[in-house]
């Protein structure tokens, strides 16, 4: 699903505590992406998503941006030489 959602333009929210996230080498997941803990999925998880959008604009564009940058390691016929380990 990460394919999709980095297509559709938006910040993965991840709320799998055991998920291996791809190429976590080489990127740095915290820059474009929200982890949540399972256990803590709640209206809680809503709140912090609101206030970012609200208090935070700047980081919420930031994060944005990234995806941007970063969805090309999970397009499978990028050419963009900064998409790959190799």
């Amino acid at each position: 699903r990460l394919y999709e959602v980095f297509f559709a333009g938006c910040i993965p929210v991840l709320l799998s505590d055991e998920i291996g996230l791809p190429f976590d080498d080489f990127l740095d997941w915290t820059t474009f992406s929200i982890k949540w803990p399972m256990a803590e999925v709640s209206a809680a998880l809503v709140q912090h998503l609101e206030d970012l959008l609200t208090n935070q604009r700047p980081l919420v564009e930031r994060m944005h941006a990234n995806v941007v940058k970063h969805r090309c390691w999970f397009d499978y016929n990028s050419d963009d030489p900064s998409c790959s380990p190799y």
